[in-house]
């Protein structure tokens, strides 16, 4: 190793971050903001079949998992 390696910091990542009651809500609000950006592109890059042999994004499957709960619950409104 030559020296420059020695000196360098190491990297941390997200498993290296606490969360404190120190912190502010601006800063809780990034650290969510970019925890659900990295969720969004996962979720973008999985792919599943659904039960009529459809592949959808899983984003795509959670917004009609929600389309067809919110309209089971209009009917049970209506009733």
């Amino acid at each position: 190793m030559n020296n420059n390696e020695t000196n360098k910091p190491e990297l941390q990542g997200w498993k290296d971050v606490v969360i404190t009651p120190q912190m502010s809500v601006d800063v809780l609000v990034q650290f969510l903001n970019v925890l659900n950006q990295r969720l969004v592109t996962v979720e973008d890059n999985l792919t599943i079949t659904d039960s009529q042999g459809r592949t959808l994004k899983l984003t795509e499957a959670y917004a009609e998992q929600t389309k067809a709960q919110m309209q089971e619950e209009e009917q049970k409104k209506g009733q």
